[in-house]
């Protein structure tokens, strides 16, 4: 794996939660599908 330095800070940018532990927009996008349609 290739650190991208300024861009990353190593941090993982695709997850769901950021690296200060908010939740992103689409933590609710699929929380609602687990309990609507799951």
């Amino acid at each position: 794996m290739r650190p991208l330095n300024n861009v990353q800070d190593f941090y993982n940018r695709k997850g769901l939660i950021d690296e200060n532990g908010n939740k992103k927009q689409a933590f609710s996008v699929l929380s609602n599908f687990y309990d609507n349609e799951w």
